[in-house]
């Protein structure tokens, strides 16, 4: 980022309502005008530099509990001095504030910026926060083991800091932040040279926030902040050793073939982050070692 090779390449911008400058020649169009545009390093960039911390607790108890599993973990991510380019200026700041930064728009004697300078900047950071549930029992039968699962994903803080002064934007429960939580479920069964996994994929509600447009922190356009239905997912997979060299596979992904919920994204009428476009695949594998 230092000693990016596109090193001061040049085209030129339009300034508009350029709050500081009087106009003292042209002045059909009052702080309007044309100014070279550069792409190239910043000499003052910091490193970014990120701190993770994680705590982990597992019980299992004995006794009656005997095969009975529970784990919880704690993860914390803080990113500080995080790298930012042009766009998020205008995510967190007014266009007259942003004119005002003179390491973006230095000026003249007379106030006139004389250039708009396009770098990699740092800004306060990010912080995220979540915690990990998961709950799971071994039971032992005549007809085999089977073993039920659920794990949550609880996603406690997902926010931006630009500057000191501002206060973060959070992500959480936006199509372009993680879900508010996530819960996938599973039941295995294992019997002799058999095994097979029903597993259980759901998607909380969520906010389409893809077609709007955010400055100084603030949604200018509210009308487009769509809600977005929950969406359940169930995949089966299953494994038969026939003997010691063939092995027979099988993968049903979608197997209800749930349709996903409508949502605008990239021209597409779904999330492409969170739906797979495949929709209901199976699949049959034959393997034969030798």
């Amino acid at each position: 980022q230092l000693f990016n090779p596109l090193g001061t390449q040049r085209t030129t911008t339009t300034i508009s309502d350029d709050p500081l400058y009087k106009c003292t020649t042209d002045c059909s169009r009052p702080g309007t005008y044309v100014v070279p545009r550069v792409v190239a390093p910043n000499p003052d960039l910091e490193p970014q530099k990120s701190t993770q911390v994680s705590y982990g607790l597992t019980w299992r108890p004995k006794g009656m509990l005997d095969g009975l599993t529970f784990d919880v973990a704690y993860n914390s991510t803080k990113i500080d001095s995080e790298y930012a380019n042009q766009n998020d200026l205008q995510t967190f700041l007014r266009r007259d504030e942003i004119l005002r930064l003179t390491q973006f728009y230095p000026r003249d004697a007379n106030g006139k910026i004389i250039e708009a300078r396009q770098m990699t900047f740092n800004i306060v950071g990010s912080e995220y926060e979540s915690i990990n549930y998961e709950l799971s029992y071994l039971w032992n039968t005549n007809w085999g083991t089977f073993e039920p699962k659920i794990n949550v994903l609880d996603n406690i803080k997902a926010e931006r800091q630009a500057f000191p002064d501002r206060e973060p934007l959070s992500a959480l429960g936006l199509l372009q932040g993680p879900d508010d939580y996530k819960v996938v479920g599973s039941l295995g069964w294992y019997y002799h040279d058999f095994n097979a996994s029903l597993w259980a994929y759901y998607t909380p509600e969520y906010t389409n926030d893809y077609e709007i447009f955010r400055s100084a922190g603030v949604n200018m356009y509210e009308n487009r902040l769509i809600p977005v239905d929950d969406m359940l997912i169930m995949d089966l997979t299953a494994a038969w050793r026939i003997n010691n060299d063939i092995r027979l596979n099988f993968a049903g992904r979608n197997i209800l073939d749930e349709a996903p919920p409508f949502v605008v994204v990239q021209g597409r009428p779904y999330d492409t982050a969170r739906y797979n476009a495949a929709g209901r695949t199976f699949s049959l594998e034959l393997q034969y070692s030798f």
